[in-house]
């Protein structure tokens, strides 16, 4: 693995960066405010872009096993009932199937995705993978993991799940998972 950059949306003004090298040793890190507080970061490194997993939907469709231009077409409409919004209205970013028939796809407003991208082309970064905050808090087997932000508090509970619940619901949530 070589050096990755990671970028982390918190608001439309403000980012916070980490440069990571390839023995997973943080090289560079901070916050940044506005355009001119940014560092000289190493935009030509991978670069993945987290963002608030409040707005990210993780779901599992079961489709019959296809071909992956089948699957990106099937997707939406076998997701369509567990879904507020229009189908057209959303992007959905969608793995691999596995033998089962089962793929995990993560669902966000095409106009959220696009804020985020713009947000990116401002701060003059091309991210390489978008995922939602949690999906960065390290993943055990059978063990949840917690990363406490401010009032937020970002669940990683398994290698492809996670969410992210008010702080003060925290333990709510737990009483009730356990």
């Amino acid at each position: 693995m070589s050096s990755q950059l990671y970028i982390r949306i918190v608001d439309a003004n403000h980012i916070d960066y980490a440069v990571i090298n390839s023995a997973g040793e943080i090289e560079q890190a901070g916050a940044a405010f506005h355009d001119d507080q940014l560092p000289n970061l190493p935009r030509e490194l991978p670069t993945t872009l987290l963002v608030p997993g409040e707005s990210v939907l993780l779901l599992t469709a079961h489709l019959p096993k296809t071909s992956p231009a089948q699957l990106r077409r099937a997707v939406p409409y076998a997701l369509e009932e567990q879904l507020i919004d229009n189908i057209e209205n959303l992007h959905f970013a969608i793995g691999k199937q596995n033998s089962a028939g089962n793929v995990l796809v993560a669902v966000v407003q095409k106009s959220l995705l696009q804020t985020w991208l713009t947000q990116c082309q401002r701060w003059q970064f091309e991210p390489n993978i978008v995922l939602p905050d949690f999906l960065a808090v390290s993943a055990l087997e059978n063990t949840w993991h917690i990363y406490l932000d401010g009032d937020r508090a970002l669940v990683r509970q398994t290698a492809q799940q996670g969410m992210n619940v008010q702080r003060d619901q925290l333990a709510e949530l737990l009483r009730l998972s356990i």
